[in-house]
């Protein structure tokens, strides 16, 4: 088996209910999601597959969903506001807290 991992990075916002500290507040982060990619064995060209193609894929979806967006949990008071506060964009609501483990889950 052959592995690679591509980086890739974005931001976004969002706020952790709950929480116990500074995280229950509206706050950002600077995010980072390892893509990685097991082939048995290597394409004509010698690779797994072209990176361009997981940033195209994974990548594109991360900017078009997440990156530069809000972040929220679907029980968050803050997704009845009728707000734009995301630029134009609606919010990213998911069905729990948006931490760095049900971000994964939903690349996953």
């Amino acid at each position: 088996m052959i592995t690679i991992t591509k980086i890739l990075e974005f931001d976004y916002g969002h706020r952790v209910l709950g929480h116990e500290g500074k995280c229950r507040n509206l706050h950002g982060h600077r995010g980072k999601a390892e893509i990685t990619v097991t082939a048995p064995e290597l394409d004509t060209l010698g690779r797994v597959i072209d990176f361009s193609v997981i940033k195209q894929l994974v990548g594109g979806w991360i900017d078009r969903v997440w990156d530069h967006n809000l972040l929220l949990n679907d029980k968050d008071p803050l997704v009845d506001l009728p707000l734009d506060i995301s630029g134009g964009r609606n919010p990213y609501i998911m069905d729990s807290n948006p931490t760095a483990e049900k971000m994964a889950d939903v690349l996953f």
